[in-house]
């Protein structure tokens, strides 16, 4: 079912509030490794990680708030150009941005830290978008091509 009016306010309230607390840092200068999903640390005041962290902090607030687990998913997508070594997908499951996925009757939303509001997913100018399947370790599925 989709999210309703009023959970989509509450989603609005913790993406500002995202925006306002996250800083984004890459995996190997938080975590000493080149990937690692997980919730944001805290550090020096404010919640610090990379898109996914963004993503993974976001659903849990979600999910706290009483908004079910399937109206909100992490959604992968590709971002052009985002890494000079590797500009372009090199096949149509290429990812390397993650975004907080929003069903609602009027199609799908996204919070991306990348951005200051909530957005529809047709708006963003990513390629090879994908959620999973079920639960997240799941097989992760196409659902928009660009």
């Amino acid at each position: 079912m989709p999210v309703t009016a009023q959970q989509f306010k509450i989603l609005e309230r913790i993406h500002k509030d995202m925006q306002q607390q996250f800083r984004w840092t890459s995996d190997l200068k938080v975590w000493g490794k080149r990937e690692h999903w997980t919730r944001p640390m805290h550090k020096g005041g404010f919640l610090v990680g990379d898109c996914e962290d963004d993503a993974i902090e976001k659903w849990h607030r979600a999910y706290a708030m009483g908004i079910e687990a399937t109206d909100v998913k992490l959604c992968g997508c590709f971002v052009l150009n985002a890494n000079p070594e590797h500009p372009t997908p090199v096949n149509d499951e290429d990812m390397n941005h993650i975004v907080l996925a929003i069903k609602t009757k009027n199609g799908v939303f996204i919070s991306d830290c990348n951005s200051k509001f909530i957005r529809p997913l047709a708006d963003l100018p990513y390629l090879n978008w994908c959620w999973p399947e079920g639960a997240i370790n799941q097989k992760w599925v196409k659902i928009k091509q660009a």
